[in-house]
């Protein structure tokens, strides 16, 4: 077995299948505790919350009489959020890629209801806040193509 355990290594062993972490003693700087607050008789720190939000736009499902001609489908999302929300990870707007419609399912329950669209684009952000003022807000729409091959609005959601 050999051994970890010295004083430059922040890892020891305590036997053959175990690590202990030693901690070392927190070295900030003047500069970094004046702006933490923990000198110059500020105790006050500023305090904020995560929101992480993961998931997934599925799919679209259509009426029959609706998208008439449609065969090609694609999302496009945008978070928006008021001025005290910071995005720490991920990206605000996106776009998901072309499905092609398909008829739903026999024996399900929307057979005969129009067609299905299935997307499954996973969505992953997170936002660091101070209020809840101006809570992020998803906002979906749906884009087909013509058959001039142009962009045309078919739905939108909030």
């Amino acid at each position: 077995m050999m051994d970890l355990a010295n004083d430059e290594s922040p890892l020891s062993s305590t036997s053959s299948n175990h690590l202990r972490l030693k901690s070392r003693p927190s070295r900030l700087s003047l500069k970094q505790r004046q702006r933490d607050g923990s000198i110059a008789g500020n105790t006050e720190k500023s305090s904020s919350f995560l929101l992480m939000i993961t998931g997934q736009i599925e799919c679209a499902h259509t009426s029959s009489s609706s998208l008439v001609n449609t065969q090609q489908l694609y999302c496009r999302y945008t978070f928006s959020h008021g001025s005290d929300w910071i995005v720490s990870h991920g990206v605000t707007q996106g776009i998901t890629q072309i499905a092609g419609s398909r008829r739903a399912l026999k024996g399900s329950d929307e057979e005969g209801k129009g067609s299905v669209f299935v997307w499954n684009f996973p969505i992953e952000i997170s936002f660091q806040s101070t209020n809840t003022y101006g809570w992020p807000r998803l906002c979906l729409s749906v884009y087909g193509i013509d058959l001039l091959g142009r962009d045309v609005l078919r739905g939108y959601a909030s």
